[in-house]
């Protein structure tokens, strides 16, 4: 598969020519919107992000997302367009969307991608789904329980569908301060 490190490279390598739907998928805050309005502006397609179509500070993703709308929204489109978003593959496959093309972004630092070894060595536990009950003693563990929360559901889904294996591209975005949730 090929990989990339700017969006120059991934916009000139890529014909959007016969296809329908381009999906970027990828951990968070690895930079998939930040490529997918490079790449609309370079080729003038329109973008559909999941996260507009979200129910936000639910503590979760998928099953947070405005399904229905944005199934509507994706039969509409008589343009090609990018998809972006956490969990782009199973959201497609709920609404029935089958993408032409499939970019992972991974977070890159000089030790490698930078979700890769928590990835490798995530095991699901109920336990860690699970919010507290107890009063919190810091205003920040509440935020840190739902980033982990939403980290959990996300490596969750790389072990069902391994976007991350079956990306017909890859694109690496390297910055020197960027480093996976605290497991």
């Amino acid at each position: 598969m090929p990989v990339y490190h700017s969006t120059d490279e991934v916009a000139s390598a890529i014909s959007p020519k016969g296809l329908q739907v381009i999906a970027i998928d990828g951990f968070q805050a690895s930079g998939k919107t930040t490529l997918a309005r490079s790449l609309a502006a370079h080729w003038n397609l329109n973008i559909i992000s999941a996260d507009d179509f979200l129910h936000r500070n639910q503590g979760g993703f998928f099953a947070n997302l405005k399904l229905k709308e944005l199934s509507d929204h994706l039969r509409k489109a008589n343009t090609p367009y990018i998809f972006e978003g956490l969990c782009a593959l199973q959201i497609l496959d709920a609404v029935k969307v089958q993408p032409d093309l499939m970019i992972y972004v991974k977070r890159m630092t000089d030790h490698g991608w930078a979700d890769g070894m928590a990835l490798d060595t995530y095991m699901p536990s109920s336990d860690d789904c699970v919010l507290p009950t107890q009063n919190f003693v810091e205003p920040l563990d509440l935020m840190k329980v739902i980033l982990r929360t939403l980290w959990e559901e996300v490596a969750h889904y790389h072990k069902s569908y391994q976007p991350h294996k079956n990306a017909s591209i890859f694109f690496e975005r390297y910055a020197a301060s960027i480093s996976p949730l605290e497991q």
